[in-house]
């Protein structure tokens, strides 16, 4: 895995035949390795309300 930082960029331009178009692009300026974390301990888990047959 790697993080990522950057920002979103609002494209918007008109083509050849004057139909307008957009979209949103992301730039990326920085790549890095992500910082580790401690593990999650699970949560234990609760006894269950079931009974045995005999």
């Amino acid at each position: 895995m790697i993080t990522v930082e950057g920002y979103f960029k609002p494209e918007e331009w008109t083509d050849e035949e004057g139909k307008k178009h957009n979209r949103v692009v992301f730039v990326a300026t920085k790549f890095y390795e992500p910082v580790e974390r401690p593990e999650k301990k699970e949560k234990p888990q609760g006894k269950s309300k079931t009974k045995k047959a005999a």
